[in-house]
């Protein structure tokens, strides 16, 4: 197996973990919000706290990892959002939920910016767009796993400790992830001159260290993406928070039944993404 494509089985992996640890506040909502007593209307701020700092921090997390490296800033970012994931259980009242969940947020932003910025680096030109095509594929996944991995664990040991347990794999995707990555793979052990070769040079500005403001908000295809991406994301977003519960609340199914229900958009987003790939 070439090496890239072991870097591609890493990120494949983070996605995955991403969107479970990201919906897994979703699918343990009814629960949550039954102890702790938090209605409709303050629920989605408790939705809505993830959110706005996942927005705020973006850009700058972005920033980040094109100014250090991404080996670094991706696992800073998967160990703060592993231990806000972890945290979740230990909150017993709805401000503390909107804290907890506002710092991960915080910790998760710039993740698949940053996954981006490894493509980058380490697949030559006709391969990123496949490669992005099965980090989102794999993202969606993730989304599909997570009712069918949170629900019964809850089940077992109640969803605190279900939090906790979705925390401990984060760890082990960093530990991993720092003791093999290199962000210049002429550094990777193991990797032959061929494949050096074949992955060519990195995209411009993948090893810059100052970010050109002034040139990236004054381009016009910047805003044309950021536009169909705000617009894209207002769907989506319903899946990725409000649905679990609106199936076993307004639907009145089980929380068994909902966990199938709430895999169909993403595995169909899952097949979207890997065509939308290779098709790019």
């Amino acid at each position: 197996m070439r090496k890239r494509h072991v870097v591609l089985v890493l990120l494949a992996l983070l996605s995955i973990i991403t969107f479970v640890d990201r919906l897994a506040i979703a699918v343990a909502g009814p629960r949550i919000q039954e102890e702790l007593k938090i209605p409709p209307h303050l629920w989605g701020w408790v939705l809505g706290a993830f959110v706005l700092a996942y927005g705020i921090f973006e850009i700058p997390t972005g920033a980040m990892g094109d100014r250090i490296g991404q080996r670094k800033v991706l696992a800073r970012i998967v160990l703060w959002w592993s231990a806000f994931t972890a945290l979740t259980g230990v909150a017993y009242s709805f401000a503390a939920l909107v804290i907890i969940r506002f710092l991960f947020g915080a910790g998760e932003a710039g993740a698949f910016p940053n996954a981006s910025g490894v493509v980058a680096r380490w697949f030559p030109v006709h391969e990123r767009a496949r490669a992005q095509g099965v980090v989102f594929a794999a993202s969606r996944l993730g989304g599909a796993l997570t009712p069918l991995v949170v629900v019964p664990l809850q089940d077992v040991v109640g969803w605190r400790v279900t939090f906790a347990l979705l925390g401990l794999i984060g760890v082990a995707w960093a530990a991993v992830w720092l003791g093999w990555y290199h962000d210049d793979c002429r550094r990777q052990p193991g990797i032959s001159p061929k494949e050096i070769q074949e992955i060519g040079p990195p995209a411009p500005g993948a090893h810059h260290r100052g970010m050109p403001w002034r040139a990236l908000f004054g381009a016009r295809q910047l805003w044309l993406i950021a536009a169909m991406y705000f617009f894209y994301a207002a769907g989506p977003w319903f899946y990725f928070s409000w649905f679990p519960t609106y199936l076993v609340r307004g639907a009145g199914l089980s929380e068994r039944e909902m966990g199938w229900f709430a895999t169909l958009p993403f595995l169909l987003g899952a097949a979207g993404s890997l065509a939308g790939g290779v098709a790019g």
